[in-house]
């Protein structure tokens, strides 16, 4: 089997045929703009569709191109807006089955004036005041999203720039009303401080899809001072759950000899710094100017920039360059990007160069990527090339489900709904009236330890036992020895267990129509959503709580502490 499944793979990506998707498939999306006249030119999306496998629109989906033009018929609590002028992309990314990158919603340039005033639609009466601006910038955010769920519900929308370029051009701190700080921001004018920032998460948050991540982007973001006022915020709004990235823009320049680069030790620091946060990290905007500086030189740049984001390749989970071609760049004078109208550059290849071909994959599928780049599923296979996935208890060892909560891992006990991997059979107690699947084998206790089948020893599979707890739970066991695991994810035979991202455990349980009850181990954040993105429910929990929630029979989304889970009611 596994040589059959290398003979496929090595006909879908040939030496000659591999673009950077492929190359990079095992570490994250590999991506590039379109606007709306090169979405119209052929020999740009045939590079497109050779190369890249995530697409982002240049001005097509900024609030001056998505709210009507002299914000004609809106209110407060209504913000009329259009996707009318990314159509043309977005219907290319939907065809062919690429990613999409929005960009961007709360921003200082590129809104319409008549926003921030008073008086919107005759953009009079002076500004306008928090409360209003609360509201319009909710209604806003929230049209964006019902607009891609009306017209492209089957979009992979992964990622959505929530706020830009916040913080002013050098040093730390926010950009202001004041030239001073590299041009002026209505979003600051009215606010005074980063409360406008707060509010485009929490309203992002409550109405982007849950499989969109959300994100804080901005340039210069490698200067000192600079990164650490992206680096806290970032922190600030991973505490609140409404982030999920950091967007480094990464607009370099060989030429300018004030600031020359940034240097690779600058932008070392700064990847560095965002991924310690443990939010993921995507490079939105690359481009590396070489004006006067030699192609080599620029190829230079490339490699040294390209190793430090692999150095970070567990946080890393997209790199998109700004545009295809030089002459396409808003930088064309600087001949920025990797393609020129002849076709590959020497940074092209520099970049190629990098990965050796026994590590490139299918950057065609699904969900293309490594550890990051799985398009927003959460899951983070074993990339060991002696690894071989073992199947077999896919559906029957967990249950027959292709979700699952989540549990910390050797801390608290299995409860119900969660599928674990025990080493130990001596652990495997399940409580009085539990019934538990071990190695698919499914019984009840009784009224006795005793009754219980589990005193005798079953057949290990794969060193250990999958136990799949259908419902009560495992009592607490002294060295317990477990790893939560999702059901329906492949486990690697020789490993523990699937590397999952890990939260409070969570237990979910319908008590009758209208009312549920939860438990959370620790202070935990709980979002309740259907499929359509509605917020049913939203508040803060630790223990065995019950509430009356309007759930009927179907699939929710519960987000716990800025991570999604789908949670089914039957």
């Amino acid at each position: 089997m596994k040589y059959f499944i290398f003979i496929l793979t090595a006909l879908s990506v040939s030496l000659h045929s591999a673009g950077l998707k492929d190359i990079y498939a095992e570490y994250f999306r590999f991506g590039t703009i379109l606007n709306a006249s090169t979405v119209q030119d052929k020999s740009t999306t045939d590079i497109v569709l050779a190369e890249f496998n995530s697409i982002t629109p240049e001005n097509e989906l900024k609030p001056d191109a998505t709210i009507a033009s002299n914000c004609s018929g809106a209110t407060d609590e209504n913000i009329p807006v259009s996707l009318d002028r990314a159509r043309s992309i977005l219907d290319f990314a939907n065809k062919h089955n690429l990613g999409v990158r929005g960009h961007a919603l709360v921003w200082h340039n590129q809104t319409p004036e008549c926003f921030f005033k008073a008086n919107m639609p005759s953009n009079s009466g002076g500004w306008a005041s928090k409360e209003q601006m609360n509201k319009r910038m909710e209604s806003y955010i929230k049209n964006i999203f019902a607009a891609f769920e009306k017209d492209y519900p089957n979009l992979n929308l992964y990622a959505y720039d929530v706020v830009n370029e916040a913080f002013e051009n050098w040093g730390a701190g926010l950009r202001t009303d004041s030239e001073a700080t590299g041009g002026t921001s209505n979003w600051y004018r009215i606010y005074k401080n980063d409360d406008f920032i707060v509010k485009a998460f929490e309203y992002a948050r409550k109405y982007a899809p849950a499989k969109t991540k959300l994100f804080y982007n901005d340039y210069n973001e490698y200067a000192p001072g600079k990164r650490e006022s992206i680096r806290d915020l970032g922190i600030k709004l991973k505490a609140a759950g409404t982030i999920d990235g950091i967007g480094m823009q990464s607009h370099l320049d060989l030429d300018n000899t004030s600031y020359p680069g940034p240097s690779v030790a600058d932008y070392r620091t700064a990847i560095s710094m965002f991924a310690k946060t443990g939010l993921e990290v995507q490079v939105t905007e690359l481009d590396i100017t070489a004006k006067s500086t030699s192609m080599s030189a620029q190829a230079d740049r490339y490699r040294d920039i390209f190793k430090e984001i692999i150095a970070q390749k567990d946080q890393v989970t997209a790199v998109v360059v700004w545009g295809v071609k030089d002459s396409q760049s808003w930088r064309s004078s600087g001949n920025p990007l990797l393609f020129n109208n002849s076709g590959k550059k020497q940074s092209y290849t520099s970049v190629a160069a990098l990965i050796p071909e026994s590590e490139w994959g299918d950057g065609d599928a699904s969900n293309p990527g490594g550890s990051g780049g799985t398009g927003g599923t959460g899951e983070n296979p074993s990339t060991d090339p002696d690894c071989e996935p073992t199947e077999n208890y896919e559906p029957a060892f967990c249950g027959g489900m292709d979700y699952s909560k989540v549990m910390d891992n050797d801390t608290y006990p299995p409860f119900e709904g969660s599928c674990v991997f025990i080493k130990d059979f001596e652990v495997i107690q399940p409580n009085l009236e539990a019934t538990v699947l071990v190695n698919g084998v499914s019984n009840t206790c009784g009224e006795e330890w005793e009754d219980c089948p589990y005193n005798e020893k079953l057949e290990t599979v794969d060193g250990g036992y999958y136990v799949y707890v259908k419902s009560g739970a495992i009592n607490t066991y002294e060295d317990n020895g477990w790893q939560g695991i999702e059901a329906g994810k492949k486990l690697c035979k020789g490993t523990d267990a699937i590397s999952q991202s890990v939260v409070s455990p969570v237990q979910v349980k319908v008590l009758k129509a209208g009312l549920i009850s939860i438990y959370t181990h620790k202070k935990t954040s709980v979002e309740v959503f259907d499929l359509k993105g509605n917020k049913l429910a939203n508040y803060n929990t630790q223990g065995f709580n019950t509430i009356e929630l309007p759930l009927s029979k179907g699939v929710y989304i519960l987000r716990v502490n800025g991570k999604n889970w789908k949670i089914p009611i039957y």
